[in-house]
Parts: C-alpha cells; structure tokens; sequence
C-alpha cells in the first residue's frame, strides 16, 4: 500500500511504501525521521566501499558520494554532525586519491562547508586556494576564485558570507 503525502499545490510532496499496512498518515517526524535514516544508511553504504576494497576504481566515487549524502543530511537537518562526517569523507578522498577526478569538486564543497557551514573564513580559503593553485584551469578552479573574491569584498566592507549560493 503507497501513502502520499500532500500540501497544498497539486501533487504528492513525498511518496512511501507503508509498509505497516495502516491507514495513518506519515507526521513531519515521520517523513524527517525516514528521510533521515535512508541518507544515513546510504552515506554508510558508499562509506564502506574504500574501507573494503581501497584499490577499487570506485573508492573515491564511494567517498565523494557519501560526503554529499551527508552534506545533504547537514542541508536536511542543520546537525553539525553530519556536516562533519561529509569533510571527513572529502577530506579522505583528497588524501587517499589524490588523482581521482573528484579531487576538484571535494576540494569546492570542502570549502563551502567550512565557509558557510562551520563559519571558518580561513579553512575555506585554504580550500579554494588549494584548488586554484592545483588546478588552474580546472572545472571548479572558476567557482572557487569566485568564492574568494566574495569572501575579499566581504572582509573589505566588514561583513560576513553566509548562506551563499554554490555556484
């Protein structure tokens, strides 16, 4: 039996197997805590990948992925916890598979955790600068220079970033 939850547009906001078989309605706890549990259980699925087979071609996908999991979880949720487990897992990946394609893309959100996440100016730019320095004409390199020069003017006018689009 499907449950569908409705707002007031048109249209199902989030869709469930029941699997209870009951006729009760899924509460917002209900719906936070399941979205909760998939992204955390997801998160340790790709988490485990490195762990088991570190020489897999698919390790430093496994830990960008479970790093964005839990930077989803963290935009979900507003638990540094889960915040902290998506940088670990960048910051592994950066460390582990320093050739991996994915490195300039962990380098980005690395930075934009800490800049707008964890309100750390100067661990962000250590971020961006590092992309920018390693690949200076990578895919990212664009978005981080444009970061610093956001956080430049901000400092420049006294005032802090926060909450900022990624792009």
């Amino acid at each position: 039996e499907w449950v569908t939850v409705r707002g007031p547009l048109p249209g199902p906001l989030f869709v469930n197997l029941d699997r209870a078989h009951s006729r009760r309605r899924l509460s917002g706890t209900g719906v936070y805590d399941l979205v909760r549990e998939l992204g955390e259980a997801l998160a340790e699925r790709f988490q485990k990948i490195p762990r088991q087979a570190p020489r897999s071609p698919y390790a430093d996908d496994a830990l960008f992925h479970a790093g964005k999991a839990y930077q989803e979880l963290y935009g979900f949720n507003r638990q540094e916890g889960a915040l902290d487990l998506a940088v670990k897992n960048w910051r592994e990946l950066v460390s582990r598979y320093p050739a991996s394609p994915l490195v300039q893309e962990a380098r980005y959100w690395l930075g934009l955790s800490f800049e707008e996440g964890k309100g750390d100016a100067a661990e962000a730019r250590s971020h961006y600068q590092a992309l920018v320095e390693e690949f200076p004409k990578g895919d990212w390199t664009a978005k981080a220079r444009r970061r610093l020069d956001a956080m430049k003017r901000a400092e420049e006018h006294g005032m802090d970033l926060i909450e900022i689009s990624p792009t």
